[in-house]
C-alpha cells in the first residue's frame, strides 16, 4: 500500500489531529481501538488486519486519538469528550453528506457518541469488539507499572493464535504512546455507563464480535439495546469482518479484496431478543423479597422453555440481573418467542 499523505486538523479545543485518507468509494470514518497509531495499522499490519482487507472499494479516513502516534502528544485531557472533540474535528474533512462510522474496541463507543450527536452525517455505524473485556482496572494498574507485560496481555487477547503478530502488536503499541496515555484512556472507558449511550442510537447499527466468550456475551447486552441493530459473527476481526462491513454498506463485495471466509458460517445475520422484569424494585417492595424471588425463578425457567421450543439460544451475561438475553436464526422465530413470552410474563 503507497504512504499515504498525513494532513492535520484541529479541534474546537486547538489540539491537533493528524490523519489520512486511503481509497476512492463510499466514505468510511474509522474511530480506532487507542492502542495502535494508523501509521503502523497501515504500514505493517497483521495478514488478517481488516482494514487493508477492505481494499480500494471505499475511501477510509483514519485518525490518531491525541497523545497517540502522529497527532500531538503533549496533551492532558483524555475524556470521552475530548476524543468526541477529535472526531468531530476530522469528520469536518469527510467530503460529502454523509458517510459509515466505524469504531473499533473503545473506538466503538466513541463512534456510538458521534452517531448520536450527529445523526445526519452518519448513514450507519459499525461497532467491532464493541466492549473489550481485557480493560479493567487491573489491566490499567498493569499499564502504569509494568507496560511491557500489559502489552503482552493486550496482543494475546487481540491475536490468541499467532505469536508473530502478538510481537508486532505490542512493539507497535510501545511506539504509538506512552503506558500513561495508554491507562487514561482505558479509565475514561472505564468510568463510561455504556448502555446509555447505545440505547441512544438513531441509526442503523452492526455489531460485529466473536463466536465465543464473555466479549461476545457483553456486546449482545449492548446490541440488545440499540434500536436498529444486526449482529454478524465472526471467527475473529481479521476473518469476515470486511465481507460484513461492506454487506451492511451495500457495497459489491466483488469490487473489493477481501479475504474470503473459511466457512459459509463465518458471519451471519442474529436476531436478538431481551426481556425484562418492569418495575422490578417496586414488585418486590409489594410482594416481598423472598416472593418475589420466587416467581422471578419460574418465570426464566419457563422464559429459557419457550425460548428454546422457538429455536433460539440463551445467552448466559452477567450483567443481565432479572433479564433473558436470547438469540434467533430467523426474525420469526424471535418474534414468536417474543410474543409467548411477554404473555408468560403476564401470568
Amino acid at each position: 500500500m503507497p504512504e499515504p499523505q498525513i494532513r492535520y486538523v484541529r479541534t474546537e479545543d486547538g489540539v491537533s489531529i493528524a490523519y489520512i485518507t486511503i481509497g476512492d468509494g463510499p466514505l468510511v470514518l474509522y474511530c480506532s481501538s487507542q492502542f495502535l497509531s494508523m501509521q503502523h495499522l497501515l504500514n505493517d499490519p497483521p495478514e488478517d488486519a481488516w482494514i487493508g482487507q477492505l481494499g480500494d472499494g471505499v475511501r477510509q479516513t483514519l485518525f490518531d486519538y491525541a497523545g497517540i502516534g502522529a497527532s500531538q502528544r503533549d496533551v492532558s485531557d483524555f475524556s470521552l469528550g475530548a476524543q468526541l472533540r477529535a472526531t468531530e474535528a476530522v469528520a469536518t474533512r469527510m467530503p460529502g453528506a454523509a458517510f459509515t462510522l466505524v469504531g473499533f474496541g473503545a473506538g466503538s463507543l466513541v463512534a456510538a457518541v458521534y452517531a448520536t450527536c450527529h445523526p445526519d452525517r452518519v448513514r450507519e455505524l459499525v461497532c467491532l469488539s464493541p466492549r473489550p473485556s481485557i480493560i479493567t482496572d487491573r489491566l490499567v494498574a498493569t499499564m502504569r507499572d509494568d507496560w511491557s507485560l500489559a502489552r503482552r496481555r493486550l496482543a494475546g487477547w487481540a491475536y490468541p493464535e499467532s505469536v508473530s503478530t502478538q510481537r508486532w502488536f505490542g512493539n507497535a503499541a510501545r511506539e504509538s504512546m506512552t503506558p500513561e496515555v495508554a491507562a487514561a484512556y482505558c479509565e475514561e472507558l472505564l468510568r463510561t455507563e455504556a448502555k446509555e449511550i447505545y440505547r441512544r442510537i438513531p441509526v442503523p447499527t452492526l455489531f460485529c464480535v466473536g463466536s465465543a466468550g464473555q466479549d461476545r456475551e457483553d456486546a449482545l447486552v449492548l446490541a440488545s439495546l440499540v434500536p436498529d441493530c444486526r449482529v454478524a459473527t465472526v471467527s475473529n476481526m481479521g476473518d469476515g469482518v470486511a465481507s460484513a462491513v461492506l454487506e451492511f454498506m451495500g457495497v459489491a463485495v466483488s469490487g473489493v479484496n477481501p479475504t474470503p471466509a473459511k466457512s459459509d458460517n463465518t458471519h451471519r445475520t442474529v436476531i436478538i431478543l431481551f426481556t425484562d422484569i418492569v418495575d422490578s424494585t417496586a414488585l418486590t417492595e409489594r410482594m416481598g423479597d423472598a416472593v418475589f424471588r420466587e416467581k422471578a425463578r419460574d418465570l426464566d425457567v419457563e422464559l429459557r422453555r419457550i425460548i428454546a421450543e422457538a429455536g433460539g439460544t440463551t445467552i448466559d451475561a452477567k450483567t443481565l440481573g432479572d433479564g433473558v438475553l436470547a438469540t434467533f436464526p430467523a426474525a420469526s422465530q424471535g418474534i414468536g418467542a417474543a410474543t409467548r413470552c411477554a404473555a408468560a410474563g403476564g401470568h
